[in-house]
């Protein structure tokens, strides 16, 4: 869609409409882009990532963003809720570590007796797009070190608010759709129309690969990456880690000529690491079948193979 600057009743407001034969247009190259990505799984070419799950899930968003009514309500309700803040928890842990919560990040109200199922009226946000605040490749541009940590901060809260708070949450954040006001120090938000909603369950499973990649255990990231979803391949013929075993990254063969995304692959682990992850995953997420002695029990198991695995190594 395109937007425009309106001026009534001495209040300025943005415009978005649809430009003619965009959509019918990409989804004509998405649908090539997926055949020859097809084509490529099926030569068994080898890209370092899993190009046709990611394009199915791309013919799945993009039109949405032609959706103008679902792209008004998912601003109304994001705009709602970056205005009200994140849950008290969330104000008392950034407190235990010295953090805050800055709050400078906003997203446009609408105007909902002007928006149509092909018109989104909102309000006006002063400021420059990043993509004019700072040039592309020229550190010379970017505002002072102190400055950048807190755009950075900023954004990085309120898109953890709608992801892990709302559970819709935008997923086109490039600089081209924040507008940064100078003046101010306020950030906003544009352009809803690539947004993503998700289950309890998938947002559970965000935050331990979130978690995992801040805890650089390799063998946790895979896992939790497997639990979200993510489609890893191998790259190249590198050589495997030993203690990895000879099996290197392993393909689910059930996958292959299915129309579904093929399942996750992850490097195959010995015995002995398949182990000691589930015992850590374990540890973090708790049973739900483990309660009072059981639970102790259990543990104590866990400090004794963890005893009996130190006196081997």
């Amino acid at each position: 869609g395109s937007s425009m600057r309106r001026r009534g009743a001495g209040k300025v407001v943005a415009v978005k409409v649809p430009k003619p034969g965009v959509e019918r247009e990409l989804m004509a190259d998405l649908t090539a882009m997926r055949r020859a990505a097809e084509m490529c799984d099926a030569l068994g070419l080898e890209l370092g990532f899993d190009s046709a799950s990611i394009l199915r899930e791309y013919e799945v968003q993009v039109p949405l963003e032609f959706d103008f009514e679902r792209e008004a309500a998912v601003m109304d309700t994001a705009a709602r809720s970056l205005l009200k803040g994140p849950p008290a928890s969330v104000y008392s842990h950034l407190s235990k570590t010295g953090a805050h919560w800055l709050g400078s990040c906003t997203i446009p109200r609408i105007v909902p007796p002007l928006c149509t199922p092909c018109c989104i009226v909102m309000e006006w946000a002063e400021g420059q797009a990043m993509t004019e605040a700072a040039k592309w490749g020229d550190p010379s541009t970017l505002p002072p070190p102190a400055e950048c940590r807190r755009v950075v901060t900023a954004l990085l809260q309120a898109l953890g608010q709608q992801i892990f708070v709302d559970r819709c949450f935008h997923s086109d954040p490039h600089p081209g759709n924040i507008i940064m006001n100078t003046r101010t120090g306020e950030l906003t938000l544009l352009d809803f129309g690539q947004s993503k909603a998700i289950s309890p369950e998938e947002c559970e499973r965000i935050a331990w690969l979130i978690m995992a990649v801040a805890g650089r255990c390799d063998e946790t990231v895979a896992s939790a990456a497997a639990d979200a979803g993510v489609v890893l391949s191998k790259v190249g013929k590198k050589k495997t880690n030993k203690k990895a075993g000879a099996g290197g990254s392993k393909v689910d063969e059930a996958s292959k000529g299915s129309k579904a995304a093929p399942r996750m692959s992850v490097p195959v682990l010995s015995a002995r690491e398949e182990k000691k992850l589930k015992r850590r995953q374990s540890k973090k997420r708790g049973k739900k079948g483990r309660r009072g002695d059981a639970g102790d029990a259990a543990g104590d198991g866990d400090e004794d193979e963890e005893q009996e695995e130190a006196a081997q190594s």
